[in-house]
């Protein structure tokens, strides 16, 4: 029924198809290509078939999009699915560069999987080089690396460092990677990103005079506390943070 539906639509205008045959193909092509139980062998032969009967509607079939914005190659990225993923990039076709409706294209959501083997980071390598790495999320604005610094993702980081990923760029609270490898507690990665000789640490972000003030503000608590403690011990009752709330005191 694919290759029916395939050779069907080549010879019509794309813009205008049958709507049971746009069905099948849809319905087909995301069932063999974008589960996380496929298999690559399958997914070759689709390709294959599809570029022998109909090679006008490869780039069409590759590219297929569903309700949520996602290709195939979302998905298999999503997955983990690095053989498949393997395949549709050896097409040549795939557009690496869109966005899902979440505001995420494929390299941003290659950033997030643990890939680790040789093997998978190959894979991973060769997206990276095919996409924009500085490309950046609708919502947040985060790039690939801030989103694999945020996930603790070493591997990732490494790869997209060696790729051209650009350590200084800022989202839209104009935080940095650095600043999120800090606020995560990854000091690994903070290392990585320091030891690249290009990060601008005078950069801050709309959150740098928050924290400041939050941090004098815990301190000044911190204080009051430790006073409050040996106050009520001898001329209050209750809790220290009771006394602390209960009115205005003179602190010695």
């Amino acid at each position: 029924d694919f290759i029916d539906a395939c050779l069907y639509l080549s010879h019509l205008y794309l813009f205008s198809p049958q709507r049971q045959v746009l069905v099948v193909l849809y319905q087909e092509w995301f069932r063999v290509s974008s589960q996380k139980e496929s298999q690559a062998d399958t997914v070759r032969l689709y390709l294959r078939q599809v570029g022998l009967t109909t090679p006008t509607l490869l780039p069409y079939v590759v590219n297929l999009t569903d309700g949520n914005g996602n290709m195939a190659l979302h998905y298999s990225v999503s997955h983990s699915n690095f053989p498949v993923v393997r395949l549709l990039l050896d097409t040549g076709l795939c557009e690496t560069d869109n966005f899902n409706k979440a505001g995420y294209t494929p390299v941003m959501l290659a950033a997030l999987t643990a890939a680790e083997s040789p093997d998978d980071l190959e894979v991973v390598q060769q997206l990276l080089k095919l996409g924009d790495v500085n490309s950046r999320s609708r919502q947040a604005g985060q790039t690939a690396l801030m989103l694999a610094v945020s996930h603790g993702r070493v591997a990732m980081v490494k790869l997209l460092l060696s790729c051209g990923a650009d350590v200084n760029a800022q989202d839209r609270e104009r935080s940095t990677a650095l600043m999120c490898a800090s606020e995560h507690g990854h000091t690994h990665i903070a290392r990585l990103l320091l030891e690249t000789g290009q990060c601008d640490t005078s950069l801050t972000d709309k959150c740098f005079y928050y924290i400041k003030c939050r941090m004098a503000l815990s301190a000044c608590l911190t204080h009051l506390l430790e006073y409050a403690t040996r106050y009520y011990t001898t001329k209050s009752s209750g809790t220290a943070m009771q006394w602390l709330v209960s009115g205005p005191h003179t602190v010695d």
